[in-house]
């Protein structure tokens, strides 16, 4: 056999395995953010971002080329972080470590190619990358829900200032004649994230310094923000001085897409500004990227077999079974009796069972599920919906409300945390007063997963960590119970209600979620 080829061989098989590694290992998280991209309009800029990286990555090939060879041992600390976090997605089933595990693990190779500095070469282009990594649902729903709020009451105390009456009463703005609800107020919010993403792409190919750059991207949450504050603000001045026509009007013409355009015409505005005065160059030299670094005249291999990229190898090699091993295992999974069971007369209340849609089901994940409108006569209604999953992994756990409860058009308006006296122990439940329109609900929910009783969301992630490891146990439960909050009572009757019904439903929803 020739000779050549034998040489040859490790550097073809090293590559070819290390990527066979990296896709096995993430392609879960890929999968997820690619499919991130293609449906969610925060995250629409995904695909332009990461083109935008290969092509400075192309253009920078010279000066990488120029390093290979520079390999470093730091590499293999920074793949095994990166490794440990797909590891830890499987066990927490959840997606956002494993995908910030990939831009990890993609630092360490740089860093086992090509050393420091062909890292600090490549790091736009990761921190590109980053950027458009989608965040966990439960902290956009939170932190949407939080611009939506601020945006309302900046927006009513704008129209005080103009002396117009105006009042914010959680996700309605009271304007006399016309209610305008926060969600249609603020619905250029869902374009936050992109165009943050575009700021960030902006700074990328400005040619100016640090500080110019990062005053770019710091200012487009502001501006998306303030823009939806002056429309609350403009439609208060219609309904006042034009009618409720020509505030519907304005609704209409001024949403989505155009508060995009008009941010994003608001952030070229703030660089042809920065332009004027501090950078001053010409127009046709504002943005781009630097020429194409030389190629090197003498071809230099890429450090595939060094002794850092061979020893990143080994931790990919060890961390695949350990991941297979999770990703395929099977759970202990407790004996229970179907909540299909579950009784329907339960202190004077009697259940009406209300069945989920097939797509409903598909979207949950397919779990064993309670679904009942509970009715006592001289108390009113109130629902009960429990999700117990036998084994949770990754897209397959129990929905935060926090996702939920916008997505089916209701806002969050508040939420705490309150405490309930149960059996003489205290339960903590997340307690969320949720509207839309005039309707208004007071909603219970908390985590009941292996004997832990948990509200916060990172606790719930946490804890399934140390009992996918320990007990070798992935199962939970959802437990939600909300109440509308009928004419004529109020918060405190609800809360009564509720909490006198969840004293009561606790024995028999432990004999279906097990400890």
């Amino acid at each position: 056999m020739d000779n050549s080829i034998l040489k040859q061989s490790p550097r073809i098989a090293v590559p070819a395995l290390m990527t066979g590694l990296v896709l096995f290992l993430f392609w879960s998280a890929i999968a997820n953010i690619a499919g991130r991209w293609l449906s969610s309009e925060e995250y629409s800029h995904g695909f332009i971002a990461l083109a935008v990286a290969l092509f400075y990555l192309v253009r920078r090939r010279g000066a990488l080329q120029a390093l290979a060879g520079r390999s470093t041992w730091l590499a293999v600390p920074v793949i095994a972080v990166g490794a440990a976090l797909a590891l830890f997605s499987e066990l927490g089933a959840t997606f956002f470590l494993s995908q910030y595990g990939l831009v990890i693990l993609l630092a360490g190779l740089i860093l086992g190619l090509f050393g420091t500095s062909g890292l600090r070469i490549v790091a736009p282009a990761l921190l590109l990358t980053l950027v458009v990594v989608p965040l966990p649902y439960f902290l956009e729903a939170q932190a949407t829900a939080r611009l939506q709020l601020l945006s309302t009451q900046a927006g009513v105390a704008i129209l005080h200032i103009l002396n117009i009456a105006a009042y914010a009463d959680g996700n309605v703005v009271d304007l006399g004649s016309f209610q305008l609800d926060v969600v249609e107020a603020c619905s250029g919010l869902r374009y936050l994230f992109p165009l943050t993403g575009l700021a960030v792409i902006v700074a990328f190919l400005y040619r100016g310094g640090l500080w110019p750059r990062a005053l770019v991207v710091a200012s487009a949450p502001p501006i998306a923000i303030g823009m939806n504050i002056l429309r609350i603000a403009i439609i208060g001045i219609l309904v006042e001085h034009q009618g409720i026509a020509a505030a519907e009007g304005f609704i209409h013409a001024f949403e989505g897409g155009v508060i995009f355009l008009a941010c994003a015409l608001i952030l070229l505005g703030e660089i042809a500004l920065i332009n004027l005065l501090v950078t001053r160059q010409p127009w046709g030299d504002i943005f781009g990227l630097d020429d194409s670094d030389a190629i090197p005249s003498v071809s230099l291999r890429i450090a595939w077999t060094s002794a850092p990229m061979l020893a990143g190898l080994l931790v990919l090699i060890v961390a695949s079974p350990a991941v297979a091993a999770l990703r395929f295992r099977t759970p202990v999974i407790p004996s229970r009796p179907p909540l299909l069971l579950f009784p329907l007369e339960l202190a004077g209340w009697r259940g009406d069972v209300v069945p989920l849609t097939r797509p409903e089901l598909r979207f949950l994940g397919n779990p064993d599920y309670l679904n009942v409108n509970f009715v006592r006569a001289g108390d009113g209604v109130l629902n009960l919906f429990i999700a117990y999953y036998d084994q949770q992994s990754q897209g397959v756990s129990p929905h935060s409300p926090q996702v939920c409860i916008p997505g089916s058009g209701w806002t969050i308006t508040s939420l705490q945390q309150r405490p309930i006296m149960i059996d003489g122990r205290l339960h903590m439940v997340n307690r969320a007063i949720v509207e839309s329109g005039p309707a208004r609900q007071i909603v219970y929910y908390a985590f009941y997963q292996r004997g832990r009783w948990m509200t916060d969301e990172y606790q719930v992630k946490f804890a399934l960590l140390e009992d996918g490891l320990l007990r070798n146990r992935t199962d939970g439960a959802l437990i939600r119970l909300n109440a509308p909050i009928l004419p004529g009572s109020t918060e405190a009757m609800t809360d009564a209600m509720l909490t006198g019904f969840l004293r009561q439903a606790m024995a028999p929803i432990g004999r279906f979620v097990p400890q």
